[in-house]
C-alpha cells in the first residue's frame, strides 16, 4: 500500500483553491443553472476510488445529440476524405476542444482557472459562438488522489501521470482515453500545468527535435499562433509575460518522444499544449482562464484550418505512403512464452488501432491506418538523436519492441506473412480499472515458493518498503505476489520516521537528478509543495534506516550512494561528466534531463540467480545507467560491447565492457546492486523479473 500520514483527511491547499471534495458540488450547481449547455460525467476512479470528472460544453448536451456527434467524429477517423468533402468553411461542424486539469497533483492553478472559465462560457459574451462552433470537454481534475494529498506531483500509487501516456498503467490515464479522448478524437489539447518554466509563463510549442511520425508539418504553424494567441490574451489581463520553447532555445524542450498527454494527443491528431503557469496561486489560476480564452480565440478564428488539416493527419495515416526511412506496410510482432506480444496487440487494439494474427498466429499491424503515427510510435525501435541535441528534457524514444523485448519485424505488401489475415479482437476493454503492468510473473501462493525451494518452508514471506522515484516498482513488486509498501518521496521530505522493524528488504534506488538532489528545491529555491525529488532530510532518513536492513536491492545513483555510506560492497563506479554534473541551468533558468537512455546490449552470466531467464545476451531500454570498473561482489550483468544502439549518449563507448549488475552475501548482509531502474516507470517489461530473482536471491 501507499504509506502517508493523512489517510482520510484533505490537504489544505492554499485558501483560494476549491478542495477536490468540493468540486462536485460546484459542478452541480452550474450543471443546474446551465443544464441545456452543460455537463458533468464520470469517465472513471482514481487508485483511491475519487470520481473523474469530465466537464462538456455545446449548444446540446443530452445524450441524443453527444452520441450523434461522437459518431460523426468517428466517421472522421474512419472516411476523413469524405467527412472533408461534407463540409465547407460556412458549415463545419463544431470542433472538440479538450482541456485537461490537475495532472499533477500539486499543480493546481488549472482545476481553479477552468471552473471560472466554465462561467466565462456560459455567461459571457462569445456564448452563443463558443457553442455553436465547438465541444468544449474539461477533465476538471485527472489526479484527484495528488490534488488531495497536496504535497506531490504523483497519483496515489506515486506515479507521474504525465509519463504515463503511452505505457498507460494508470487508471486515470485510462479513464480521459476512453471517457473522452476516444469519443471525440479532439481537435485542439491543452494541458493545464504549473511552476517549471523559464521565469515566465510558458506555453508550447516545443524545441527539436519533433516526433517522426506526427506530421509535423500540419501541426507546426497552429502550434506556433495558437500560443502566441493565448500568450497575447495573457498579457492583455495580467501585464505578464509568457515565454515560447521553440522561440527561446534550441534544444532542451523537445516533443520527440510521446510519452507525455500532449506527445499522445499529437499522435492522434490533435495540435497540443503545454501551459506552465509559474504561481501557485489565485493569479496563477487566473493565467490558466486566460490562456483558454486566448486558445478558444484561435479555434474560432481559424476553425476551417483545423477541421482540414485533421482530415489530412488521418488520410496520411491511411495512404502510408513512403514518407521517411522507417516507412513499411507492416509490423509483424511475433508470439512469445510471456505474454508481452498479446498484452502490445490488446493495448493497440485499446488505442483504437487494427490488429491482426496471420497463420502461425503472429500478430500483424498494418500501418495503412489513420493513427499510423501512434504505431509507429510503439512498435519503431528508435533511433540515435544524440548528435542532434546537446540536451535532452527526458527519455529519447520509447518502444514496445525494446522495452518488452518483442520480436517485430517489418513486411512490405505481398509478405507471405500478411495474407490471410483475421481481425484478432479483444471481448472486453483491456485495463479496465486499477493498476496493471502485467508483468507475466505470478507467484505461487505458498510462502515457501517465493524462496524456490521447497526446504525453506520455515522462511516467512518477506515483507518489502520501496522507496523509488516512481511507484511502478511498488505495483511491479505487487502483481508478482509480494507483500509490499511504497514510501513517497513527499512522505519523507515531511517527516515520515521508517519503522525498519516491520519489514524484511528495503528496495530503493533513482537518480541524481531526483533522489540524491531536488533541482527544485536545491537550485531554484521553489520547494515546499512543487517539488518531485527527494531533499536532505529524506536523503538523512534513508540512510539511517538503511543501516538497519540487513537485505537490500539497490539502484541507478541513489542505491550507489546509499552502498558508499553503508559500506556494504567495495565498488569503484565509473563517474562520466554527465553524473557529475548539475541538472539544472542556471543561466538559462532551466531543468534538464541530459543523460545517457535508450537501448543497450547487455551480456548475462546464465548461471548466475540474477540471470534467470534472460538469453546471454539481451537488449534492455536502460535511463541515466551507471558502470562499474571493479566490484567485490558476484558479477550478474556487464554491457556489451559497443553497447549503445539508439537513443541519447554524449558517452556512447563509456559503458562498454563494465559491470552493470552485482551481489554479495556477507553472513546474514544481503545486497544487490543494478546500475539501471530494472521496472523504470512500469516502461521496461522485459527487465521486471530481475527484481523477482533479486529478492529471491536477498531473500534466501
Amino acid at each position: 500500500m501507499l504509506l502517508y500520514k493523512r489517510k482520510n483527511e484533505e490537504y489544505g491547499i492554499f485558501r483560494y483553491a476549491v478542495l477536490f471534495s468540493e468540486i462536485e458540488g460546484r459542478l452541480k450547481k452550474l450543471s443546474e443553472k446551465y443544464k441545456e449547455n452543460m455537463r458533468f460525467d464520470v469517465m472513471g476512479y482514481s487508485h483511491e476510488g475519487r470520481e473523474l470528472f469530465l466537464v462538456t460544453l455545446a449548444q446540446d448536451v443530452s445524450d441524443s445529440w453527444l452520441d450523434e456527434y461522437s459518431k460523426q467524429r468517428l466517421e472522421i477517423l474512419k472516411n476523413p476524405k469524405a467527412a472533408l468533402a461534407d463540409f465547407d468553411e460556412k458549415n463545419c461542424p463544431p470542433l472538440p476542444v479538450l482541456i485537461n486539469c490537475n495532472l499533477h497533483g500539486n499543480e493546481i492553478s488549472g482545476t481553479d482557472g477552468m471552473l471560472a472559465f466554465i462561467e466565462e462560457v456560459l455567461e459571457g459574451d462569445k456564448r452563443e459562438k463558443y457553442l455553436k462552433d465547438t465541444v468544449i470537454l474539461i477533465s476538471i481534475c485527472l489526479n484527484p488522489d495528488g490534488r488531495s494529498r497536496g504535497l506531490d506531483c504523483c497519483n496515489g500509487h506515486g506515479v507521474d501521470l504525465n509519463r504515463d501516456w503511452i505505457a498507460q498503467t494508470q487508471p486515470e490515464t485510462r479513464a480521459l482515453i476512453t471517457g473522452c479522448h476516444k469519443k471525440y478524437y479532439p481537435t485542439v489539447f491543452l494541458d493545464m500545468h504549473g511552476y517549471m518554466s523559464s521565469g515566465n509563463i510558458f506555453i508550447d510549442p516545443c524545441t527539436p527535435p519533433h516526433n517522426h511520425f506526427a506530421e509535423y508539418d500540419l501541426l507546426a504553424s497552429h502550434l506556433l499562433k495558437n500560443a502566441r494567441e493565448m500568450a497575447k490574451e495573457i498579457k492583455e489581463k495580467t501585464n505578464l509575460n509568457t515565454d515560447i520553447p521553440a522561440e527561446i532555445w534550441d534544444d532542451g524542450w523537445e516533443d520527440y518522444c510521446p510519452i507525455y498527454s500532449t506527445g499522445y494527443f499529437m499522435l492522434n491528431g490533435a495540435v497540443s499544449h503545454t501551459i506552465e503557469v509559474n504561481f501557485p496561486s489565485e493569479e496563477g489560476a487566473y493565467v490558466a482562464h486566460c490562456a483558454a480564452v486566448g486558445m478558444m480565440a484561435y479555434v474560432l478564428e481559424n476553425k476551417w484550418q483545423l477541421y482540414k488539416d485533421q482530415c489530412e493527419f488521418y488520410s496520411r495515416g491511411i495512404e502510408n505512403k513512403k514518407d521517411s526511412n522507417f516507412h513499411t506496410d507492416y509490423y509483424i510482432i511475433k508470439r512469445d512464452k510471456n505474454g508481452f506480444a498479446d498484452k502490445t496487440a490488446k493495448q493497440l487494439i485499446f488505442n483504437g488501432i487494427s490488429v491482426y494474427k496471420n497463420e502461425t498466429g503472429d500478430y500483424v499491424i498494418p500501418l495503412s491506418q489513420p493513427l499510423r503515427p501512434l504505431i509507429h510510435n510503439k512498435l519503431w525501435q528508435g533511433e540515435d538523436i544524440s548528435d542532434m541535441i546537446n540536451e535532452c528534457y527526458d527519455i529519447a524514444f520509447y518502444s514496445h519492441t525494446i522495452m518488452r523485448g518483442l520480436d517485430v519485424s517489418r513486411a512490405e505488401k505481398g509478405d507471405p506473412k500478411t495474407v490471410n489475415l483475421r481481425e484478432f479482437k479483444v471481448e472486453s476493454r483491456y485495463f479496465d480499472a486499477g493498476s496493471e503492468v502485467l508483468t507475466g510473473l505470478k507467484l505461487p501462493e505458498t510462502p515457501e515458493n517465493l524462496h524456490g525451494s521447497q526446504t525453506q518452508s520455515a522462511h516467512k514471506s518477506p515483507r518489502i518498503l520501496v522507496v523509488t522515484e516512481s511507484g511502478t516498482t511498488y505495483e511491479v513488486l505487487s502483481e508478482m505476489g509480494y507483500d509490499v509498501d511504497y514510501l513517497p518521496f513527499s512522505e519523507l521530505n515531511t517527516g515520515w520516521r521508517i519503522d525498519t522493524a516491520q519489514y524484511d528488504i528495503l528496495v530503493l534506488g533513482g537518480t541524481k537528478s531526483q533522489f540524491w538532489e531536488d533541482p527544485f528545491e536545491d537550485k531554484t529555491g521553489i520547494g515546499y509543495q512543487t517539488s518531485g525529488g527527494l531533499w536532505e532530510r529524506g536523503r538523512r532518513e534513508i540512510i539511517s534506516a538503511a543501516k538497519n536492513f540487513k537485505k537490500l536491492i539497490l539502484f541507478n545513483y541513489a542505491g550507489m550512494k546509499v552502498n558508499e555510506e553503508l559500506c556494504r560492497i567495495n565498488v569503484k563506479p565509473l563517474q562520466p561528466e554527465e553524473a557529475k554534473g548539475s541538472s539544472f541551468d542556471p543561466e538559462n533558468n532551466k531543468y534538464i534531463f541530459n543523460v545517457s537512455n535508450g537501448s543497450f546490449c547487455m551480456v548475462f552470466k546464465p548461471e548466475d540467480p540474477l540471470c534467470s531467464g534472460y538469453e546471454k545476451k539481451e537488449v534492455l531500454y536502460l535511463v541515466a545507467p551507471l558502470a562499474f570498473e571493479s566490484v567485490e561482489a558476484a558479477v550478474s550483468i556487464r554491457f556489451g560491447e559497443d553497447s549503445f544502439i539508439n537513443g541519447f549518449s554524449k558517452n556512447k563507448r563509456y559503458f562498454d565492457g563494465h559491470i552493470a549488475a552485482f551481489h554479495k552475501t556477507d553472513n546474514e548482509y544481503k545486497t544487490v546492486m543494478f546500475g539501471f531502474d530494472p521496472t523504470y516507470r512500469g516502461y521496461t517489461d522485459v527487465s521486471f523479473k530481475m527484481l523477482h530473482n533479486a529478492v529471491k536471491i536477498v531473500n534466501d
